[in-house]
């Protein structure tokens, strides 16, 4: 009934925000591989099942099932600071990504008609607040997991996202996919080895930028 289909288009509009931000952070990737003239040889946005793939020039570009994270294989990029630039790069993107849309969707519109906005600030003011509250949320979360051992904070955090998916139409998707972003690009820069995080091939890059350091381990 209409329950069943407010679930779906809820379910399609989270696919859609995830997939959006991970195309933007694997953007920021592949145009740092090629300021830095290497080559991207494959752009890969979410994994499993392969639902559309295109091989354009030189970049074989897929879009999978579970929109939940990307990969780029790329060549040609120098060891050291070159690829420590490829690695931040897309964090870098999702946070310039959630700035430009929150600013923008607050110029146009204005602060007051956007979700936690008030009237009297401006476009600027508005996007640099809520981008730091957002880029916050992994640091309490994972203080309050630390002192507590609960995850309240991101159990509120979640339910704020889909109340505003729900309810506010195009300025609640804009706010959702810039909110969402912000927590993204923190996410990746945690240097987790075990996931391969941005984080990690940053440390793993900066390592081996040091004078003297071996070129292929980075110690």
């Amino acid at each position: 009934g209409e329950m069943a289909v407010e679930a779906v288009l809820l379910a399609a509009a989270v696919a859609l925000v995830l997939g959006l931000v991970t195309a933007v952070h694997e953007a920021g990737h592949g145009l740092a591989v090629r300021v830095r003239g290497g080559r991207v040889l494959k752009v890969q946005v979410g994994y499993g099942t392969v639902l559309w793939g295109r091989r354009w020039g030189e970049t074989d570009y897929v879009i999978a099932l579970f929109p939940v994270g990307g990969r780029i294989r790329y060549e040609g990029v120098a060891p050291g600071t070159a690829e420590a630039v490829v690695a931040v790069s897309g964090p870098v993107a999702n946070l310039v990504f959630a700035l430009v849309v929150l600013g923008l969707a607050a110029w146009v519109a204005g602060p007051g008609d956007l979700p936690y906005g008030a009237s009297g600030a401006s476009a600027a003011e508005y996007a640099l607040a809520e981008v730091r509250v957002w880029a916050w949320l992994i640091p309490r979360a994972v203080r309050e997991l630390v002192a507590t051992g609960q995850t309240a904070e991101l159990g509120r955090a979640m339910g704020v996202l889909l109340r505003l998916l729900r309810s506010e139409g195009a300025a609640g998707f804009l706010y959702v996919s810039a909110a969402v972003s912000t927590v993204w690009a923190v996410l990746n820069l945690i240097p987790l080895p075990v996931l391969g995080t941005d984080g990690w091939h940053l440390v793993r890059a900066l390592l081996r930028a040091r004078p003297g350091a071996d070129r292929d381990t980075g110690i």
